[in-house]
């Protein structure tokens, strides 16, 4: 009777072990790693960016946010993953994503600055044409004929610009999914053009008047 309640007794400790061990096997090695979240502000692409200032902190946000989250994943990584010593591995570094977005952030700064250039360039020459009438024919029509003139040239860059634009903005989205990462920030920039474009236009046509 004893030895009967004896081994009893050794099946249900043997039994809790079992259990204990498999829950522990079960949480530490089997299961997949958490997926770390960090929260974005879902306007940063749909609120209007007016100024260079707006837009470098909004891509700022994003950056900080991948960063952590990437940092997180190496410290998973390496709670989870023991490396052979003996093992050599031949790894080459990933390019980072701010990386990528300060390359092509600096090239969409170049190509604004170039172009605003032209711009202010057509604008001195339009008033250089205007002055150069005399005195009596500087009338609201001269004015706007030669204004008219100079705002189809303008639209002939813009129409130029927007083009580079593009290329540079499709060329920035191609790096950033083959590396992996999210392409907000080619959102945010694409909406800074549009409103500094618009801020502009309406800037030189108030310059008309």
């Amino acid at each position: 009777m004893m030895k009967k309640l004896l081994s009893f007794l050794i099946i249900i400790i043997l039994g809790i072990s079992m259990s204990a061990c498999t829950f522990f096997y079960k949480e530490k090695v089997v299961k997949p790693k958490k997926k770390i979240t960090v929260k974005v502000d879902n306007n940063l692409k749909d609120e209007p960016i007016k100024t260079k200032e707006e837009l470098n902190k909004k891509i700022e946000e994003i950056i900080k946010a991948d960063e952590s989250i990437d940092l997180s994943d190496k410290n998973i990584e390496k709670q989870e993953i023991v490396k052979d010593k003996d093992k050599k591995e031949n790894t080459t570094k990933k390019i980072s994503k701010k990386e990528i977005i300060n390359k092509y952030k600096s090239k969409f700064y170049l190509l604004q600055g170039e172009y605003n250039g032209k711009i202010n360039g057509m604008i001195a020459q339009a008033k250089k044409e205007y002055y150069a009438l005399p005195e009596k024919d500087r009338t609201t029509m001269s004015k706007l004929r030669i204004g008219l003139k100079y705002y189809n040239k303008a639209k002939g860059l813009e129409k130029e610009c927007d083009s580079k634009v593009d290329s540079t903005l499709s060329s920035m989205a191609k790096e950033l999914t083959e590396s992996g990462y999210s392409t907000e920030a080619v959102d945010l920039i694409k909406n800074y053009y549009e409103n500094e474009k618009s801020s502009k236009r309406s800037y030189y046509f108030s310059k008309i008047k």
